[in-house]
C-alpha cells in the first residue's frame, strides 16, 4: 500500500464516515503496520471495531473493491492487541457479491447500539457479580461452589447481550397488564418480530420489541416494533404476527398511528415516497395515538 494516503482514503470513505457519524460515534483511518488501513471506532469499554475490506485495505477511489470485513477488538491502545477479534460482519453464510456498504453498515451500527445498552446496565450486572468486564484478562478466584451458580464470562458477544438485555425488561415489566411476564404475549410479540424482520429482510436481532401500552386493548398491549438504525416505526394489531402495520403522521395531527398493512417492503417504500392509500387501515380511525382534538380520534360517541 506505498500509494496510500489518508485523504485518498477519506474521500472513498465519505459516505461510510458520515453514515458512522450520523450514528453517534467518531470514526477514524487508522493505518496499520504491515500495510493495512482500515476505519477505527473506539468503543467505551475500551474495545473497538476495525472495518476494512477482505485485504485488510481500504479504497482509495471510488472503482471496484473487495468485500467489507468489521472486526471487533476486544482491546485497543491505537493497536489491536492478542485477543481474537469478534467478527461483526459479514455473519454467517450470507453473500457478499456487489455494494455490500450498505449491509455492513446495519451490521456494525447495530452491534454498537447493543453494545451501549449493555454498557448502560453494566453497573447493575457487576453488582450482581454477573458478568466481569469483557476485554480483559483478569480472573476472580471463587470457589468450586461459587463457579458451578454464578456465570462469569470475561468476554461477551451479540447474543450475549441480547439475552442480558432481554432479561432485564422482563424484570423491569411490574405494570399491569402484564406483557413480558405474560408468556402468551412474549411468544406472541416474538412472532410478530420475526414476522417484521422477514418482510424487511433484516436479521431478527436488529428488532427491538417494547409493549406499546398507550395502543391496549384490555389486557392485551400491542408491540411497538423498531429496526436498529431506523426512525421507521411498527406494530402489529392486537399482537397478532399477521397484521403488521406502519406508524405514519396523521394528516390532521400529526401524531404517529396506524396507516397502511406491511405485507411487502414495497409497501414501506409506499410511504417513504409519500404514495399513500385512498383509505388508511381501519385501525386508524379512533387509534389512542391521536391528540384528543383531533378529527380522527376517540370520543364519546365512539
Amino acid at each position: 500500500m506505498n500509494d496510500f494516503t489518508f485523504a485518498a482514503a477519506a474521500t472513498a470513505c465519505r459516505d461510510i464516515l458520515e453514515a458512522l457519524t450520523d450514528a453517534g460515534v467518531e470514526p477514524s483511518i487508522e493505518y496499520l503496520a504491515g500495510g493495512c488501513a482500515a476505519i477505527a471506532i473506539e468503543l467505551s469499554n475500551g474495545s473497538a471495531i476495525l472495518i476494512s475490506d477482505n485485504d485488510a485495505r481500504l479504497p482509495l477511489t471510488d472503482g471496484p473493491r473487495a468485500p467489507w470485513l468489521a472486526l471487533c477488538y476486544p482491546a485497543w491502545d491505537g493497536y489491536p492487541g492478542e485477543d481474537e477479534p469478534a467478527t461483526v460482519y459479514p455473519l454467517g453464510d450470507r453473500p457478499t457479491d456487489g455494494d455490500d456498504t450498505a449491509a455492513m453498515l446495519a451490521e456494525v451500527i447495530a452491534y454498537i447500539s447493543t453494545l451501549a445498552h449493555f454498557t448502560a446496565q453494566w453497573g447493575r450486572l457487576r453488582r450482581h457479580r454477573l458478568i466481569s468486564p469483557p476485554g480483559r484478562s483478569r480472573q476472580r478466584r471463587i470457589s468450586a461452589q461459587q463457579e458451578s451458580r454464578t456465570p462469569i464470562m470475561n468476554s461477551f458477544d451479540s447474543l450475549t447481550v441480547r439475552a442480558l438485555a432481554s432479561a432485564e425488561q422482563r424484570r423491569d415489566d411490574t405494570a399491569e397488564p402484564a406483557t413480558w411476564r405474560d408468556p402468551h404475549w412474549a411468544e406472541r410479540a416474538e412472532a410478530s418480530a420475526t414476522a417484521l424482520a422477514q418482510v424487511l429482510g433484516v436479521a431478527r436481532d436488529h428488532v427491538a420489541v417494547t409493549a406499546d401500552r398507550t395502543r391496549a386493548y384490555g389486557a392485551w398491549p400491542w408491540p411497538a416494533l423498531t429496526v436498529n438504525g431506523s426512525t421507521h416505526e411498527f406494530t402489529a394489531a392486537f399482537n397478532d404476527p399477521k397484521q403488521l402495520m406502519i406508524l405514519a403522521p396523521c394528516p390532521d395531527c400529526r401524531q404517529q398511528v396506524p396507516q397502511i398493512r406491511l405485507r411487502h417492503l414495497a409497501d414501506l417504500g409506499d410511504v417513504i415516497g409519500g404514495f399513500r392509500p385512498d383509505e388508511p387501515v381501519h385501525e386508524f380511525r379512533a387509534d389512542p395515538g391521536h391528540r384528543p382534538d383531533c378529527p380522527h380520534a376517540t370520543t364519546e360517541s365512539d
